[in-house]
């Protein structure tokens, strides 16, 4: 029974550390899966920060793109308006020679006129005069219109260096215009190509993104099935204690019954033993019955004759079989054809046999005592019903048990005293 009971125990304690340990990976699968879930979560915040600052700093150039935009539309319109003045100072430089070449042609042609004649226009003019007053104002006009014709011309070539300069200090503004938006487009090309390494930048972290968000996704179905073992197994491991404190229980008060019936069967025993009748030898008749159907020693059978070991009794099936003496039990097994088999070893150095039982009440290393029932009366091993009972001494010399008891404890039978 100690073994039994010291069997299922550790068979227990093997399905309960298995379960433990069962629970214990799982455990340990599901911490592992939440930690890379956690680097996923701390990879996925850094790539969105650099998201974010790679956006941040792409608005920024766009912004700066859009102002150099506007400083070359801006210089552009520069550009167009001072070629306007340009062309207009170049129509004034052009009507400005015009006239002067005008005015040089038509004094050129006075010249020529007065060259041709001599002083004889100017003197024909003032000598043509009718009177002193004719005359004076004749050469007063003669002299204004050359004088007048000196001053056109002078302040027309004045004109024309002025516009000349003035047109010289536009094509300068014009080729300055140029030369700053020839700068501001580079700067402008400049700032196009980093944003365009950004939105490159930025591409290339969205599709990290991606990916990472991907992997947090399965990584996520992993805890989430690994949480769900781990409920399962934390689940089983919960049902297992509790099966395994029910069982404890259970075999604990089965242990406490089965003490109160070893000891109530133990007092009981002692009880049939002082009132059964003991003989001087100090054994008690191992059974109810008293009738000795078969001797110790040589008898008749089918075919011969065999060796029998001991005295077969009579007994009904069923009927309780006795401990002749107390003792440890040494066999409480199948043993070939003695069927099911209880041997007891006893102080004195000898044992006693009991064969053929249909059931045993005892266990291997289990103490007993003088009239326990220690097993059932049965026909086990291939015979009919009936005890078959032997005594041997320390060096396994069969006893008679017959020599143990007072004739007066048994009858022989007539196939008893003629050894059939």
């Amino acid at each position: 029974m100690k073994k039994r009971l010291m069997v299922l125990f550790l068979s227990g304690t093997v399905a309960l550390s298995f379960s433990s340990v069962s629970f214990a990976v799982s455990t340990e699968k599901l911490e592992e899966y939440q930690q890379n879930l956690k680097e996923y979560q701390q990879d996925l915040a850094s790539v969105q920060g650099s998201e974010t600052e790679v956006s941040g700093n792409i608005g920024t150039l766009e912004s700066q793109i859009e102002a150099q935009r506007q400083k070359i539309e801006k210089t552009e319109k520069s550009i167009a308006k001072t070629q306007k003045k340009i062309k207009k100072k170049e129509r004034e430089i052009e009507e400005t020679k015009a006239d002067i070449e005008e005015r040089q042609e038509g004094l050129k042609e006075r010249l020529r006129v007065m060259y041709k004649r001599g002083n004889v226009g100017y003197l024909d003019v003032v000598l043509g005069s009718n009177s002193l007053e004719e005359l004076l104002t004749n050469f007063d006009m003669v002299s204004r219109i050359y004088a007048n014709d000196q001053e056109v011309l002078g302040e027309l070539n004045d004109e024309k260096v002025k516009l000349e300069e003035k047109e010289a200090e536009l094509k300068k503004q014009k080729a300055e215009l140029k030369k700053e938006k020839a700068a501001l487009a580079d700067a402008k090309d400049v700032l196009e190509n980093s944003k365009a390494e950004l939105e490159v930048e930025l591409e290339a972290l969205r599709v990290q993104e991606d990916n990472i968000r991907q992997a947090m996704t399965k990584e996520a179905a992993k805890v989430a099935k690994e949480k769900r073992r781990v409920e399962e197994a934390k689940k089983k491991e919960e049902e297992e204690a509790r099966r395994k404190a029910e069982e404890a229980k259970r075999k604990a008060e089965a242990e406490r019954k089965a003490k109160a019936a070893r000891k109530a069967a133990k007092k009981q025993a002692k009880k049939t033993a002082s009132s059964s009748s003991v003989n001087s030898s100090g054994y008690l008749w191992p059974s109810n019955c008293g009738i000795v159907t078969s001797l110790v020693g040589y008898r008749n059978v089918v075919g011969g004759s065999s060796d029998h070991g001991g005295i077969d009794i009579g007994a009904d099936s069923g009927s309780p079989i006795y401990a002749t003496q107390s003792g440890v039990v040494t066999m409480a097994c199948w043993n070939g054809g003695y069927g099911y088999c209880v041997v007891v070893s006893h102080d004195n150095g000898y044992y006693s046999l009991y064969a053929h039982c249909s059931s045993l009440n005892v266990s291997y290393g289990e103490e007993v005592y003088q009239g326990q029932t220690i097993a059932r009366v049965g026909g086990t091993g291939g015979y009919a019903p009936h005890l078959h009972f032997e005594v041997r001494d320390g060096n396994g010399n069969r006893i008679d048990p017959l020599d143990l008891f007072p004739s007066s404890e048994y009858t022989l039978t007539y196939e008893a005293v003629n050894r059939i």
